[in-house]
């Protein structure tokens, strides 16, 4: 029996542990499965256009994630200050994109690929960082920005 109810109260321990150790961030969300999907058809795009695929970068990232936050919180399309991302991610080029929206990644990498601006941007061959903020607003719509860079 003192065998049945240790075995009891390690699970019971070790199972407490778990759910309050487990980190809720540690699950993809919508934002990140979103994120992720622009990321993966923005390298497909450059490659099989003769383009190097970008990696994902920290800094560009943060600034992503800001901007598409501001966006989505004030429900209006701005581009951010691309000097403060150049001085602040000591790059020596920098561009974004920007959208609202767009349900899906594929729906929104199509729009830009149409513009030929964002297109662009996408193809840049000088840019080598990416990074990309999705967040949507209290009515669901998506706001994206994705920001390129080169040291």
């Amino acid at each position: 029996m003192k065998k049945v109810m240790f075995a009891r109260r390690s699970l019971a321990v070790a199972f407490a542990f778990v759910l309050l150790t487990a980190h809720p961030s540690s699950a993809a969300t919508a934002s990140d499965t979103y994120e992720l999907g622009v990321k993966s058809i923005t390298n497909k795009s450059r490659v099989s256009n003769g383009k190097v695929a970008l990696s994902h970068q920290w800094c560009v990232d943060k600034y992503a994630e800001e901007n598409a936050r501001i966006m989505a919180s004030r429900r209006v399309l701005a581009h951010q200050s691309l000097s403060r991302i150049l001085r602040n991610c000591n790059l020596s080029r920098v561009g974004e994109n920007i959208a609202k929206g767009y349900s899906t990644p594929s729906l929104v990498m199509a729009a830009w690929m149409a513009s030929s601006g964002h297109k662009a941007n996408i193809l840049n061959y000088r840019y080598r960082l990416i990074g990309v903020g999705a967040v949507r607003d209290q009515y669901g719509r998506w706001w994206v920005s994705q920001v390129f860079g080169t040291r």
